[in-house]
């Protein structure tokens, strides 16, 4: 069993994807379904305290068995599921999470996504496809698609470079109405995907969490 704080329960394809960080080594984790990286259902990320149980949740400390390591060269961090159940330990304040930050150059670069073909052919070797990083000029938007879509953003400078970036965190409403927020975000590298069906992958940078 190896307890973990758990940074990120975001939206995945109307389902989770749960990140966090073992106490013991800092290193990131991801819980997965699948050797390919699914994400996770409604029923499975939840965690058992002594009388209830709780939704997953940011700063949230948790015991878990982790299964086999399930690496892509996009995502090292994947873990597959075993069926023992997470267990609630605390929650963690702001102030424990220095030794958590992460202080990379950069997120993957700048702009808001890179090219798959990079990492296939190894001028991009992903040794972290997870990120906590502590943000300046932070700003949460709604924005609209050509197509009526609303989609949820984020604006940022980290190190000097400007991002602004999809938010997929489901809190996102609660922190542009209430403002909670303290500058650190979990960001995440996502699956690759094909944007333009033409066969050209993309894996794009995600906010997965505001804490």
């Amino acid at each position: 069993m190896s307890q973990v704080v758990i940074f990120a329960n975001s939206i995945k394809k109307q389902q989770r994807c749960v990140a966090g960080k073992r106490v013991d080594n800092k290193r990131w984790i991801r819980p997965v379904t699948s050797n390919e990286g699914r994400e996770i259902s409604a029923n499975r990320y939840l965690v058992k305290t002594d009388h209830r149980w709780l939704e997953t949740a940011p700063l949230q400390l948790v015991e878990m068995e982790l299964g086999q390591s399930v690496p892509l060269i996009n995502q090292p961090e994947n873990y597959l599921m075993t069926n023992r159940p997470w267990h609630y330990i605390r929650s963690l304040t702001v102030g424990e999470l220095g030794d958590y930050l992460d202080t990379p150059d950069s997120l993957w670069g700048g702009g808001a996504w890179i090219n798959y073909s990079d990492i296939e052919q190894g001028s991009l070797v992903i040794d972290k496809s997870l990120l906590l990083v502590k943000v300046e000029q932070l700003h949460l938007f709604y924005h609209e698609t050509s197509y009526g879509r609303v989609k949820r953003r984020a604006r940022f400078v980290y190190n000097h470079q400007y991002y602004d970036l999809p938010v997929t965190d489901p809190a996102f409403a609660q922190q542009v109405e209430q403002a909670t927020h303290h500058n650190i975000l979990c960001i995440s590298l996502g699956e690759k995907f094909d944007y333009y069906g033409d066969g050209n992958y993309s894996c794009f940078k995600i906010v997965a969490s505001i804490i």
